[in-house]
């Protein structure tokens, strides 16, 4: 089995398509996506470069689902204030709490799933989901899956960069439910099992990995294409990983027949960096 999990550990879906990131090739990467008519393309990109021009820009999958700062400043707003004219404290506790521990995080989260599960985005989610598949196979089997072997992984994902937020909305506000549904006057029983919750959070607890299940919110099943889509994508990064580093190889050894230390080359760029 070839040690394949180097070759890459991260990816991300697009709206048509998933770009997955080489780690043998810095800043490199594939993406792999569906034409207008139907066909499957697969090309190598600067994926770096594209990422900061998607940050930049304020483009990328996920720009139609941004909660500007004012839309969450004005919730928040409007729940402190329901919470102080119901003037019950663990009310009023757990609405600033929220504001500023999670409200952000909470509110994208909503929009975020209604979207990819009600709204236009389903397939952005199926392509999440393949993402997710595909690199759980690959991971395993230490090679490019097959259809009906991809078919086999899950669609859940410990590397999800959504993971995060998702877990954290859902601790955060289940802290808050508690502290309104069981509010007391007696602090300390409820200050014990914040603490305590919090410790598990931050220690990665195994307790946490029952959490995986929240990425059911922000996946689809994939039908067959955009499991494909996964495929070719990993079949074009294994073939443009080997024929540079193939093309590298021979370049040294080019070097070297011609006299010329390869090293030598590599510090001399690398000084001349330096000095711009």
């Amino acid at each position: 089995m070839k040690d394949n999990f180097n070759r890459f550990t991260n990816a991300s879906s697009e709206k048509d398509g998933i770009v997955f990131y080489s780690n043998r090739i810095p800043g490199m990467g594939v993406i792999s996506s569906v034409l207008p008519n139907g066909s499957i393309r697969a090309e190598p990109i600067p994926a770096v470069v594209k990422d900061f021009l998607e940050a930049l820009n304020g483009d990328g999958p996920l720009k139609d689902y941004h909660v500007s700062k004012q839309t969450v400043i004005l919730i928040d707003t409007l729940l402190v204030i329901a919470a102080i004219i119901s003037t019950k404290f663990w009310w009023i506790f757990g609405a600033f709490y929220f504001s500023f521990a999670i409200s952000k995080d909470f509110i994208q989260s909503v929009v975020l799933i209604a979207t990819l599960k009600l709204g236009k985005s389903k397939q952005l989610a199926r392509f999440h989901a393949a993402e997710h598949m595909s690199l759980n196979a690959y991971r395993s089997l230490g090679r490019v899956p097959t259809l009906e072997e991809i078919k086999k992984y899950s669609r859940f994902s410990k590397y999800c960069g959504s993971r995060d937020m998702l877990e954290s909305s859902f601790f955060y506000s289940l802290l808050i439910l508690i502290f309104i549904i069981f509010e007391s006057n007696n602090l300390i029983p409820l200050i014990i099992l914040g603490v305590l919750m919090l410790i598990l959070k931050l220690t990665h607890t195994p307790v946490f990995k029952v959490l995986g299940f929240l990425q059911i919110l922000v996946t689809n099943k994939p039908t067959d294409l955009e499991l494909n889509v996964a495929i070719e994508g990993l079949k074009k990064l294994e073939k443009f990983e080997d024929d540079f580093a193939e093309k590298m190889e021979n370049a040294f050894k080019q070097l070297e027949e011609d006299g010329v230390d390869p090293n030598s080359v590599i510090a001399t760029i690398c000084i001349e960096i330096e000095a711009k």
